[in-house]
This record gives C-alpha cells, sequence and structure tokens, in this order.
C-alpha cells in the first residue's frame, strides 16, 4: 500500500512541475508585451474640420417684371368657306390644286355655261316680249285719248238728229222709222263713247299687270346672268385652298362641293388659359385692350396680339380659351398645327427673377448668410422665359437687394450649413 502511494506521489510532481512553468512562460510574454506598448510612442491627435459645400450664386436685384405665361395654342381659321354648286352643269376645268395661295376674285372652278346661256336667252325673250306689250298698251291709250273726243262729238250729232227727228214728226214731215233709225245711231255712238271711257279707264291696270309681269320677268332674267357668273366660280378673299372636291368631266348639281378654302389673313390662335391665370389675363385685356404674346414659330418668333377671351369655359378642362390674332401675310403657320405661346402679363412690383434652380420644394429658397445657409420661405408670382431659358418671379420680405442664394442643388440642403461659393 505505501509503495503505491509513494508511485502516484512520483507521477503527479512532473505534471505539477510544467504547469507551473507554462503559467511562468504566460507571464512573462504578457509582461513583455505590456512593456513594448508602453514604451510605443503615442500618434499625434488633429482636429478634425467641418466640410465646406462649392455651389453657385446669384445677386439679387429688384425690379418690376412682367411675367409671362406659357400657353398650347392651336392654329385655326375662322374663315373657312366651302363653294358648292349652284346650278347643274359639267365640270370642264379645275385650274386650282389643293395647298394653291389664290387671290380674291380669282377662277377655281370652270363649269359649262351653255345650259345657262339659253336659259338667259329665254330669259331675255319673255322681258323683251312683255316690254313691247306695254309700249303697245302706251300707245293704245294714246289713241284711246284721242278718239274719244270724236266718240263725244258723234253722240252729239246723234243726239241732234234725234231732236231734229222729233220736230219734224211735229209735223208730220218725217216718218217713225226715221225716227228710230235716228235713235239707234244715237244709242249705238253712246255705246262706242262708254267702251272707248272704259278702255281709258282700264289702262293703268293693264300697264300695271304688264309691268309687274316684266319686273318677274327681269328677275328670272337677272337670275339667268347670276347662273352664268355662277359657271365661274371665285375665291371670296385671299386664301389657300384645303380641298378640291371636283375634277373635269363630273355633273354636279345644286349643293355638291367643289372646293374649300379659308382666309390667309383671319388665322388665329386659340389657346386654354388656366382658371388661376384668367383674372390677369382679363385684366389685361381690360386696362390695354390688347396683350402682347409671343409665338415660336419654326424660323422665328413672331409678336401676336391676344384680342378676346371666349365665351364660355371649356367643359372638364375649367380653363377659358384665349384668341390670338396672327398678323396678316404669315406663311408659316397653317390651320391645325400646334405652337408655342407666350403671354405678356402685367408687371409685379419689386420681384427678383431666379433661375429654376434656386427654387426648393415649391416656397423655399437658400440664403448665404457669411459662410452659411439660411432657409427662406418666397412667394411665387410668376415666371418668365428669357434666351429659352425659364426664370421664376418670386418674392419675400426676407430678402432684399444685394442678398445671395444658390443656385446649386444639394440634396442635403439645409438651415446652418457651410457653403462655398464658386467664383
Amino acid at each position: 500500500m505505501n509503495t503505491e502511494n509513494s508511485n502516484q506521489t512520483s507521477a503527479t510532481k512532473p505534471r505539477y512541475r510544467s504547469v507551473i512553468i507554462g503559467l511562468i512562460i504566460i507571464a512573462v510574454a504578457i509582461l513583455i508585451i505590456s512593456l513594448l506598448k508602453s514604451m510605443q510612442p503615442e500618434p499625434a491627435t488633429t482636429e478634425r474640420s467641418e466640410k465646406a459645400w462649392s455651389v453657385s450664386a446669384v445677386t439679387l436685384q429688384a425690379d418690376d417684371i412682367r411675367p409671362q405665361l406659357q400657353l398650347l395654342g392651336s392654329v385655326e381659321a375662322p374663315f373657312t368657306s366651302l363653294l358648292r354648286a349652284s346650278i347643274n352643269a359639267d365640270v370642264t376645268a379645275v385650274p386650282v390644286s389643293e395647298g394653291e395661295h389664290v387671290n380674291a376674285g380669282q377662277e377655281l372652278i370652270l363649269l359649262d355655261d351653255r345650259e345657262a346661256r339659253l336659259t338667259l336667252a329665254q330669259r331675255q325673250a319673255d322681258a323683251d316680249d312683255l316690254a313691247a306689250q306695254i309700249d303697245a298698251e302706251k300707245n293704245r291709250h294714246q289713241q284711246d285719248l284721242a278718239s274719244l273726243k270724236n266718240e263725244q262729238n258723234l253722240v252729239d250729232l246723234a243726239e241732234k238728229a234725234v231732236a231734229r227727228e222729233s220736230e219734224l214728226k211735229k209735223s208730220n214731215v218725217t216718218s217713225d222709222a226715221k225716227i228710230d233709225a235716228s235713235r239707234q245711231l244715237y244709242q249705238q255712238q253712246q255705246l262706242s263713247l262708254q267702251a272707248r271711257q272704259l278702255n281709258i279707264n282700264n289702262h293703268r291696270s293693264r300697264l300695271s299687270q304688264l309691268e309687274s309681269k316684266l319686273l318677274k320677268a327681269n328677275a328670272l332674267l337677272d337670275l339667268a346672268k347670276l347662273d352664268i357668273e355662277r359657271t365661274r366660280p371665285r375665291a371670296p378673299f385671299d386664301a389657300i385652298i384645303s380641298a378640291v372636291n371636283v375634277s373635269p368631266g363630273e355633273r354636279v348639281r345644286p349643293g355638291d362641293a367643289l372646293v374649300q378654302l379659308y382666309d390667309i389673313n383671319r388665322i388665329e390662335i386659340r389657346a386654354q388659359v388656366p382658371a388661376q391665370s384668367i383674372d390677369k389675363v382679363s385684366h389685361t385685356l381690360s386696362t390695354e385692350h390688347t396683350a402682347t404674346a409671343w409665338v415660336n414659330t419654326p424660323n422665328m418668333k413672331t409678336p401676336i396680339n391676344l384680342v378676346r377671351l371666349a365665351g364660355v369655359v371649356n367643359k372638364g378642362g375649367g380653363g377659358v380659351d384665349a384668341i390670338f390674332a396672327i398678323p396678316s401675310g404669315l406663311s408659316t403657320v397653317v390651320p391645325g398645327q400646334t405652337l408655342s405661346v407666350l403671354v405678356e402679363l402685367p408687371a409685379e412690383e419689386s420681384v427678383f427673377s431666379v433661375p429654376v434652380s434656386a427654387i426648393y420644394g415649391e416656397d423655399r429658397v437658400y440664403k448665404v448668410e457669411g459662410e452659411r445657409l439660411k432657409a427662406i420661405a418666397i412667394n411665387k408670382v410668376g415666371q418668365r422665359f428669357e434666351g429659352g431659358k425659364l426664370s421664376h418671379l418670386i418674392k419675400s420680405d426676407k430678402l432684399k437687394s444685394g442678398d445671395q442664394i444658390i443656385i446649386t442643388q444639394l440634396a442635403n440642403a439645409v438651415t446652418g450649413l457651410k457653403v462655398n461659393i464658386r467664383q
């Protein structure tokens, strides 16, 4: 038993010794590391500087500026005419084509006028016949007036003959047959006189009837002459041909479409004014009677005039159409074309014109104070286009001439942010 215990004690001693040695080694290593760290020089500490964001800025200058209203307009031709046939005729020639410029009075279509000329000859003959009847009636009346005196003389003579025969009868010198004959002649002369007087009395009625017939015949004659003119439809104004509906050889009837054209001197632009701008535009018209506007045509910027507003509000849109008059002779615009229109509105007093990039959100700009930003609430009163660029017109009690605001859009722009203005 003692021998076994002594053997176990002998085996345990080497294990304890190796553990103690290991702990000593670890302690020495920790000590060495600590000494090495304490011997290293401490790194120099630097103070971190605040970043300044590079921005561009503009200097504000208050001025009285006229805002501009940008509209999208459509070119219209209110004087558009569709010429139609007025007679039955054959088309002999079509001297114009679609898109061609024509002058007022220029012939557009040639129709066969032979039928119309035959009708004209008939109407002329009817009028001439009635004119001859009127002349004959007037001559007959003059003859009746001249014959009336003779008829009256014959009645007087016949009356005297009757009286003479009556005296002779008292003396038994004449017979009853002679007395009856003289009385018969007297009565015949009276009838003849009455007939002549009736013709004279009816002259005015007969003449009026003939003159009325002549008036009707002359009206038909003028209508026939008008039909001759209608065989040559002419342009009612300086125009552009927009459609030709017939070709040579066709037979047209009254009402058939021939040519469509529009007046080149009465072209207008119609653009809808937003509801929030109607009062300003209406005020401009009431005070200035017209408003200056500009339209961007393909090759130039052309001045036009706002002459009136439409009488009704557009359904579903809420706005009112503005009508612009285009200067006569401007051939670069055609009906149906869509154009951009800029309207000059009444001037706003003491406003600042700033680029679009200066506006943050809808109602904020950033003023530079020292090297820091400060948010300023603003009121947008309009916009203006200069050199093809859009500028906003703004007002604020906290802005004055000489202030600088940034025109660089910063995603992290806040009051107090440090900035560096680029020159």
